[in-house]
Formats: structure tokens, sequence, C-alpha cells
């Protein structure tokens, strides 16, 4: 499901945009993003556990040369926190913002995304994405509360938005892939 994740930033994100990747994790979503947005982008990549932005900072020096690498900022901190981390600044700019619910694999589960941390995120992302951006969240059938709050807000959204659900029929536990573009402020 990662794949139609990137399949549709790839969509919307060109060279010298902004991208945040909300719960970065081991890196992959981070890079992606880089790679879009290039040398004249800004990404911006949060996780609430400091292995997860090490590692993410670990494989953008291995993956990006430096003269092909996007201005980055990476923060250890809750998702919640977009808002804050973003500043003034680049609130309502943000082209692709991508948040990958759940925990990190490999890491300790109890720091996972709850309900209401995702919430405050997803309405924050939704202020920080700007014309023609998207909100992208990766959602995990086994926290069903979590995806329902996503597909609520997503399909309460008024006529300046559009809204997708894609999820893998043929696989039970795959995770359903919520998007949301802005189409007119």
């Amino acid at each position: 499901m990662c794949g139609l994740a990137h399949v549709a930033w790839k969509q919307v994100l060109e060279p010298g945009d902004l991208a945040v990747d909300l719960t970065c994790g081991n890196g992959l979503d981070t890079l992606f993003l880089a790679e879009a947005v290039g040398p004249k982008g800004t990404v911006f990549a949060i996780d609430i556990q400091q292995c997860a932005v090490d590692s993410t900072r670990e494989l953008l020096e291995q993956k990006l040369e430096d003269d092909c690498r996007p201005e980055t900022h990476l923060h250890c901190t809750c998702h919640s926190r977009l808002l804050e981390v973003l500043g003034q600044t680049h609130v309502g700019s943000a082209k692709v913002i991508a948040l990958n619910l759940g925990y990190l694999p490999g890491a300790d589960k109890s720091l996972a995304t709850t309900v209401s941390s995702t919430q405050q995120a997803v309405e924050a992302a939704l202020q920080a994405v700007c014309l023609g951006g998207m909100v992208s969240c990766m959602c995990y059938v086994s926290n069903d509360a979590e995806l329902q709050m996503v597909r609520s807000k997503f399909a309460s959204l008024g006529q300046q938005w559009a809204s997708t659900e894609t999820r893998l029929t043929n696989k039970k536990n795959a995770p359903v892939l919520c998007l949301a573009w802005r189409l007119s402020l």
C-alpha cells in the first residue's frame, strides 16, 4: 500500500515543493518525499521516537548526496504538534502531508499513534496543506477507532476538498489509504 501512497504523492509533488512526513518511522517515506521535492524543496520529518528520527537522518545521508538533498528539518515530537513545528512561515504551503499511523515496526509498541493525537494531527494537516495539496493517512485495521476517526473526518470535509479511500480487497488485514486533496480555499 505504501507504493500506492507514493503514486498519489507523485501526482501532486513538484521540485521545490514543501512536504511533511508526520510519522517518519524508518525514513522510507521521508526519502521518497525528499527525492520528489529535490534540492530546491523542503522536507519536514517528525516522529515521537528519537530512534526513528535518527534512522531517517541516517537514511537521507546515505541515499542523497548533499547537492541533491532538500532543506530538511527533523523533529522528535508528537505528530499533533505539526503547526508548531512548521511555524507561521510554512502553514498553508505544504504540498503533501503524510501520516503512516500505528507504531514503529521493531520498536516499542506502546509508543503508537492514538485517536486523540491523530485527530489533532489531521486537523493541523488540513490547515497546513496548500491549494492543490494532499493529506495522506495510511490507517491500519488493527486500530479501528483511529481508522474510523480519519474516515469520518475526511468524509465530513466540505466541497473545497476531495477525499478517497483505497483498500486492497483481497487482503483481509491490509491497511487503508485515506487521501484528501484541497481543491479550493
